[in-house]
């Protein structure tokens, strides 16, 4: 056998990765058009009154929106929920304004163990000593539509499972571009996640806008230390046996940082932390699920293992380029044919996407520009490769 050959072989197992990669995603994008289309089976019934919550909002140096997160809240909490701020390694005047706002304070300050984590296990310490019956995270730079924390709150009491509302990014009043990031946010945080819940499954959580049954949150591993502590969060309870549910009627929405450095530092964690996920922990978990046919956790892993989309363009690219250089030496032509799949099917994939839910923020003539934005990907993606960690900080939002 030559070598020609024996590479054609290894770019085929890697042309068969990213082609079920893409494959994950038609299906997901697929089945959440069949769930827009349905217009029953959509409501959530709020119970009345309503059990004993806490809303949990980790902030750190959130001085400029907490207070604007607080009166969103404030009126949708009512006399059942109580709304607690885990000031976090502050320097600013975060607690200060929390506290005028009619909020819960307590001050944690570490300046080893830095990072939401952590804030959000000091906030649960602090409840348990009269724990309520359903705790919400909120971020500190969020709002939630009118009634969406009852929606959330009710679900999870009523299932007993973790319940998180559907997520949107939106671009700062006056600010122009994000076009490619708003769209990339609706089709990780709506349509695929609504694509799971169509065909059974759990969903990833997300952050912010989450519900979890006391019992739940008061075991979870959440002092992880992890850069994309809510994913790894999903994935264990996943795996644990209370999976989240997707609750698209309920509404968080945030904006995208106005800043550069913002968007840079935000899009860095983010891309970096689910990439490490995928290298430290899916193969084992996976494993794990299969050996005891948890269903739900396997289907939450294989979409957690789908990489970013921009990094999932540069796979396809980069991988059909090898085979096509193979194939001319006169190596078997399967990886090719493979490769040619898979950026058919993520075409495809995306095109579908954006007629669903991108055609008000990303032109026609923007999408085909796509390249430019994940070739702009590149060196983030060069550093991860080297090893290089992102460490968790909070991304500057102001201009």
């Amino acid at each position: 056998m030559t070598l020609v050959v024996v590479l054609s072989y290894v770019v085929l197992a890697a042309a068969l990765v990213v082609f079920a990669a893409t494959m994950i995603i038609l299906v997901e994008v697929v089945a959440s058009r069949r769930a827009m289309a349905k217009t029953d089976d959509n409501q959530v019934t709020v119970q009345e009154p309503l059990p004993r919550f806490a809303v949990l909002i980790p902030a750190h140096d959130e001085a400029l929106g907490i207070a604007a997160t607080l009166n969103n809240l404030r009126p949708q909490a009512g006399a059942e929920g109580r709304i607690v701020v885990v000031a976090d390694n502050c320097s600013d005047e975060t607690a200060r304004i929390a506290s005028q706002a009619g909020a819960e304070v307590v001050v944690r300050t570490d300046a080893t163990r830095r990072g939401k984590g952590y804030a959000l296990d000091f906030g649960v310490r602090y409840l348990a000593a009269d724990p309520p019956e359903v705790v919400v995270i909120v971020d500190a730079d969020c709002a939630l539509e009118p009634g969406s924390l009852a929606t959330i709150v009710s679900l999870s009491a009523q299932t007993g499972r973790p319940v998180q509302a559907r997520y949107d990014f939106e671009r700062p009043p006056r600010m122009t571009g994000m076009a490619f990031a708003t769209f990339a946010a609706r089709l990780k945080n709506y349509l695929r996640p609504l694509g799971l819940k169509q065909l059974g499954f759990p969903c990833a959580l997300l952050g912010t806008g989450m519900a979890f049954p006391w019992r739940v949150i008061a075991h979870a591993n959440l002092a992880s230390g992890e850069i994309v502590e809510d994913m790894v969060l999903g994935l264990e309870l996943a795996r644990n046996g209370t999976p989240a549910i997707y609750c698209p009627q309920a509404l968080v929405r945030s904006y995208f940082p106005a800043s550069v450095e913002g968007q840079s530092s935000q899009r860095a964690r983010w891309e970096t932390g689910h990439l490490r996920t995928i290298v430290d922990r899916l193969p084992a978990m996976f494993w794990q699920a299969l050996r005891q046919g948890n269903l739900p956790a396997i289907a939450l892993i294989l979409d957690t293992a789908v990489p970013p989309l921009a990094l999932l363009a540069i796979l396809i690219a980069g991988i059909g380029a090898v085979a096509l250089g193979l194939a001319l030496l006169g190596g078997p032509p399967a990886a090719l044919i493979i490769s040619l799949a898979a950026a058919l099917v993520f075409t495809g994939s995306a095109l579908l996407a954006w007629m669903m839910v991108g055609r008000d923020v990303l032109s026609l003539q923007q999408l085909l520009m796509a390249p430019g934005y994940v070739l702009a990907k590149l060196a983030l993606y060069a550093r991860v490769m080297i090893g290089k960690r992102v460490p968790w900080i909070r991304s500057k939002r102001e201009e």
